[in-house]
């Protein structure tokens, strides 16, 4: 493979294989080369893949059952649990039900801006109890105490990284990770270099499906009939897109701007939902127009990012855009001679102060808005 010299460029090139039967042979690689293998399944379609895909290799190198992990976060549609309860009951696989009281962000309120899935003192309001053989990883002597980890990072990689970390031998973490999800996502791949990941606590991650569509992905379970989350159904018949409709946690600012769909489609779990987390019922009520940017009269869009970043309600997302803000105006001062536009994109690093905004309004902490793929 040629040497990536950069991250931030395009390095693409066909490998003359369609991207099932490459992902076949990583998958068959991963099984020889290492010891154990863990794979992340997070109840979507993407992980689902994986999972599948493993299977069939775990199979056909005699390493049945395959070793499933699964971090609750609590707030997870009804199908999910279904899904789970499928692959317990599967001889084939090993399912570890993990449960860790970290702290996720919360885009529906900035009065309460975390969210702790199980966290400790809020039994009743929990919107479900966790399973009998659940895997505690938090502290205290039950393990259910609230812990100081936080996402970003990614929190089930360092819970498998926990969990595992005694077992002998080579070990390899499965991850669905696709590259066109995210710019971030694709630069952290052009600079492993690799579908392989660096060693970090003695795993590496492998990523056999980087680089399928959300299609590619729908094709595989339909052709192969493969177990997928029924919740996705509903998600469709809501209005939802191939590449738009997604399981995944339902706070952070793109997925919250989804939240009337299940209030619409899940009234039970909607109830539980608006009684536990804040912010939540205006945000289904009201859908994205909460976080709809606006000028204010004579105002420019780089001082109405100025003003929705002193709006933030807390110092530390404050500090985590402020950093990030000045790195993507640097970057943009290096690659462009041209000021940036309030609303057009600069093709350099694809943003514009309209974009940045938008990144404030909606708090931004994970890059999802700053870091637009562009490639």
């Amino acid at each position: 493979m040629e040497k990536m010299k950069t991250a931030g460029r395009v390095y693409r090139r066909e490998l003359g294989i369609n991207v099932y039967d490459a992902a076949v042979k990583r998958c068959d690689y991963i099984y020889q080369k290492y010891d154990f293998i863990i794979i992340s399944w997070s109840g979507g379609k993407d992980s689902s893949c994986c999972l599948e895909l493993c299977r069939e290799a775990a199979r056909r190198h005699g390493k049945l059952p395959i070793h499933v992990f699964f971090l609750d976060e609590e707030t997870i549609y009804p199908e999910t649990i279904d899904l789970c309860n499928l692959h317990i009951a599967d001889p084939e696989i090993k399912f570890y039900w993990v449960i860790v009281p970290s702290i996720y962000r919360n885009a529906c309120s900035e009065v309460e801006p975390n969210f702790i899935p199980f966290e400790p003192g809020k039994e009743a309001i929990w919107v479900r109890q966790p399973p009998a053989n659940a895997l505690w990883m938090g502290t205290g002597e039950d393990h259910r105490g609230m812990t100081d980890w936080r996402v970003p990072p990614s929190i089930p990689k360092r819970a498998a990284i926990e969990m595992f970390k005694d077992m002998p031998g080579t070990k390899c973490a499965v991850v669905g990770l696709r590259t066109r999800e995210s710019f971030v996502r694709y630069t952290g791949l052009m600079s492993s270099q690799s579908f392989i990941t660096g060693e970090d606590h003695g795993f590496v991650q492998a990523r056999p499906i980087y680089d399928w569509t959300a299609k590619d992905v729908w094709w595989a379970i339909a052709h192969f009939g493969w177990d997928y989350n029924k919740a996705y159904d509903k998600l469709w018949r809501a209005g939802g897109t191939v590449e738009t409709t997604r399981v995944a946690p339902l706070f952070h600012a793109e997925a919250a701007l989804m939240l009337r769909r299940v209030m619409l489609y899940w009234p039970e779990f909607w109830d539980q939902l608006r009684h536990r987390v804040r912010g939540v019922h205006s945000m289904g009520i009201y859908s994205g127009k909460l976080h709809k940017v606006r000028l204010l009269p004579g105002e420019t869009w780089q001082e109405a990012a100025y003003r929705y970043w002193q709006n933030l309600g807390s110092e530390e997302s404050k500090e985590i855009l402020a950093h990030a803000i000045t790195k993507k105006l640097e970057k943009h001062n290096k690659l462009s001679t041209v000021p940036m536009h309030e609303t057009k994109k600069c093709p350099k690093c694809g943003l514009c102060w309209r974009t940045i905004a938008r990144a404030c309004c909606m708090d931004d902490r994970q890059l999802r808005i700053l870091e637009p793929y562009n490639t």
